[in-house]
C-alpha cells in the first residue's frame, strides 16, 4: 500500500503515485527541471522531469509496466568536491 499525505491509499497506476509526491514537492517550494531540449513545462508529462530543492535532486525512476512499483530516485544537486 502507498499511502499519501493526508494518510489516503493510493490504489492507482504506479506513476499516480509518483505524479502526487511531485506534485506535494512542488506545493512546497521544489522546482522542476526540463530535460534538455524542452522549452516549456506543457511539453513533458510532469513525471517524466525532475525536481530539485538545490540541495537533493528527485527523480522517477519507475519502470514502464502499469503495475510496477513507484521508485523515486534521490541524488545530491550540488557539484561534486574535486
Amino acid at each position: 500500500m502507498i499511502a499519501g499525505e493526508e494518510g489516503e491509499e493510493f490504489d492507482g497506476e504506479s506513476q499516480e503515485a509518483v505524479r502526487a509526491v511531485y506534485e506535494h514537492l512542488l506545493a512546497n517550494g521544489w522546482r522542476q527541471e526540463l530535460p534538455q531540449g524542452v522549452e516549456s513545462e506543457d511539453d513533458v508529462d510532469l513525471v517524466d522531469t525532475v525536481l530539485s530543492d538545490d540541495t537533493t535532486l528527485v527523480a522517477n525512476s519507475t519502470g514502464a509496466d502499469p503495475d510496477a512499483q513507484p521508485l523515486l530516485m534521490l541524488g545530491n544537486a550540488g557539484t561534486p568536491a574535486d
